[in-house]
C-alpha cells in the first residue's frame, strides 16, 4: 500500500512537471545552416541596410537633376487692409456752361482743381512668375550624367558591402563549425584518457602497473578537461558573434541548444586557369568598378569647370494683377531674357581646374595599383588552394597512421611492453593529427570562398544558393 501511494505521488509530480515545463523545451534544439545565416545577413545586416539607403538617395539625386531642366513657376498673392482710407492726390472736376453765342452756343468749360481724395482701403496683389534656363553651357546635362554615375557608384558600394559582409559571415560560420568539431575531439580525447585510467587502475590492482602511471594520467585528465572548457567558452562566444553579425534572434541562444549544420553545397570555382581568374576579377571586383566610376566623375568635373566661363541665358516671365477687389482684370505682364558671361574671376577657375586634374592623376594611379594588387591576391589564393588541397590528403594519411599507432601502443601497454609516457605521446599525436585534419579541411574550404571573394563573385554565388534552397 505504501509503495502504491509513493507511485501515485511520483506520477502526479511528473504530470505537473510536464505541464509546467514542456519536454520540447527541455530537449529543444535549433539547427542553423549557412544558408540561413547568409540570407539573414543580406537582409538584416545594418551596414547593408545603410548602403541600400545611400543607393536610394543617389536615385533621388538623379531624379532631382532631371528636374533642373524644368521651369520654376511661383504664385504670390497678398492682401492689404489699411486702418483708415489713405489720402491720395486727385482732381475735382467742375463744368461751367458758357453759352457763347455764335458758332458754339452750347459749349462749356471744364475746370480741374487739385485736392486730396480718399483712396481704396483694401488692396489685392497677385503675381505669377516663371523662370526657365535656356542655355547653361551644358552644365545641367553634365549634372544629370554626374548623378547617373552617382547611382552606379552607390550600386558598386552596395555590391562591395555585400561581398565583405558575406565573406565575414562565412569565415565566422566555419570558425564556429571548427570549434564545434574541436569540442568533439576534446571530448573524445578526455574519454580516451579516462579509459586509460581504468586500465591503469586494473593494472595497479593486479600489481603490474605502478601508481605513478595513475598520477600521470590524472594530471593529463585535468589538462584535457581544462582544454574542453576553454573550447566550450570559445564556441559560445563565436556562436553569439555569428548571431550578432547576421542579425538573427539572439534570444534563441538562451532558450535552445544551437547546432550548426555542415553546408552541403561547395563553391564552384575553376582552379585550373589562373589567367582567366585574374581577368574575371578585374571585370567583377566592385572596388575596381568604383575607381573607374570615380575616374569618369572627375572627368565630368573637369568639363564642368571648363564650361564655367561659358555664357548662360535665362528667360523670366511676370504676370500680375492689382486692385481694390480680387478681380483678375487688366493684368500686367513682362518677359525678360537675360544673359551672363563671366569676364574675370581672379584666376580661380584655373586653380580649381588644376586641383581637379591632380585628383584625376591620383585616382588613375590608385586604379593601376589596385589592379596590380588584384592580380597578386588572386594568384596568392590560387596557389594556396593547390597547397591546401594536398595538405588535406597528407593530414588524412597522418590521422590514419596516428590512429593505428595509438591502437598498437595501447595493446602493448596492457602487456607491459611500453610505458605510460609512450601511451601519452601516442594519444597526443592522435589528437594533434585529428585537429590538423579539421584545420586543413577548414582552410581549404575557406580558400575556395576567398577565391570567389577575390574575383568579385561571392555575392552572386550566395544569392544563387539562397534562391535555389528557398524554392
Amino acid at each position: 500500500m505504501f509503495l502504491n501511494k509513493r507511485y501515485i505521488y511520483f506520477i502526479v509530480i511528473l504530470m505537473m512537471f510536464s505541464i509546467l515545463v514542456p519536454l520540447d523545451k527541455i530537449y529543444a534544439e535549433e539547427v542553423l545552416t549557412l544558408t540561413e545565416v547568409l540570407q539573414a545577413g543580406l537582409k538584416e545586416n545594418p551596414d547593408i541596410k545603410n548602403t541600400r539607403l545611400d543607393l536610394e538617395n543617389a536615385r533621388l539625386d538623379l531624379s532631382i537633376s532631371w528636374r533642373n531642366l524644368l521651369p520654376e513657376v511661383n504664385l504670390q498673392s497678398a492682401y492689404t487692409r489699411l486702418g483708415e482710407p489713405p489720402q491720395v492726390p486727385g482732381f475735382q472736376y467742375q463744368r461751367v456752361e458758357t453759352g457763347i453765342p455764335g458758332e458754339y452756343p452750347d459749349s462749356d468749360i471744364v475746370y480741374l482743381y487739385p485736392e486730396m481724395i480718399e483712396g481704396p482701403q483694401d488692396n489685392y496683389t497677385t503675381t505669377i512668375t516663371l523662370n526657365q534656363p535656356l542655355f547653361m553651357g551644358g552644365r545641367l546635362l553634365l549634372g544629370i550624367d554626374q548623378a547617373r554615375k552617382g547611382v552606379e557608384l552607390a550600386r558598386s558600394v552596395l555590391e562591395q558591402k555585400k561581398e565583405d559582409t558575406l565573406y565575414q559571415l562565412i569565415n565566422t560560420y566555419y570558425n564556429t563549425l571548427l570549434l564545434s568539431d574541436r569540442l568533439q575531439v576534446e571530448e573524445e580525447g578526455l574519454d580516451l584518457i579516462r579509459e586509460q585510467k581504468e586500465v591503469i587502475r586494473a593494472g595497479i590492482e593486479a600489481g603490474t602497473i605502478l601508481k605513478t602511471d595513475l598520477l600521470q594520467v590524472e594530471i593529463e585528465e585535468n589538462k584535457a578537461w581544462q582544454r574542453l572548457q576553454k573550447v566550450k567558452n570559445q564556441y559560445k562566444l563565436a556562436l553569439k558573434q555569428l548571431y550578432v553579425m547576421s542579425g538573427l534572434d539572439k534570444s534563441v541562444l538562451k532558450e535552445q541548444e544551437v547546432i550548426l549544420k555542415k553546408p552541403q553545397f561547395k563553391p564552384e570555382v575553376n582552379i585550373n586557369d589562373l589567367s582567366s581568374l585574374i581577368k574575371l576579377a578585374k571585370e567583377n571586383r566592385p572596388d575596381l568598378k568604383m575607381l573607374s566610376i570615380n575616374e569618369e566623375m572627375i572627368k565630368n568635373n573637369i568639363t564642368m569647370e571648363k564650361r564655367s566661363n561659358w555664357p548662360s541665358f535665362m528667360v523670366s516671365g511676370n504676370y500680375s494683377w492689382q486692385g481694390e477687389e480680387l478681380k483678375f482684370e487688366d493684368p500686367e505682364w513682362t518677359v525678360t531674357i537675360s544673359g551672363s558671361l563671366p569676364l574675370f574671376q581672379g584666376g580661380k577657375s584655373g586653380k580649381r581646374l588644376k586641383k581637379i586634374n591632380n585628383e584625376f592623376d591620383k585616382i588613375r594611379e590608385k586604379k593601376q595599383y589596385v589592379s596590380e594588387m588584384v592580380e597578386v591576391e588572386v594568384t596568392n589564393v590560387f596557389n594556396k588552394i593547390n597547397e591546401l588541397e594536398e595538405n588535406v590528403v597528407i593530414q588524412d594519411q597522418n590521422l590514419n597512421k596516428a590512429q593505428e599507432n595509438l591502437r598498437l601502443v595501447n595493446s602493448r601497454y596492457k602487456v607491459g611492453m611500453v610505458t605510460n609516457l609512450d601511451v601519452m605521446n601516442a594519444r597526443l599525436l592522435y589528437r594533434q593529427s585529428k585537429l590538423g585534419l579539421l584545420q586543413a579541411e577548414f582552410n581549404y574550404k575557406l580558400a575556395m570562398y576567398e577565391l570567389l571573394y577575390k574575383t568579385g563573385r561571392l555575392g552572386e554565388f550566395v544569392e544563387e544558393v539562397v534562391n535555389n534552397e528557398t524554392k
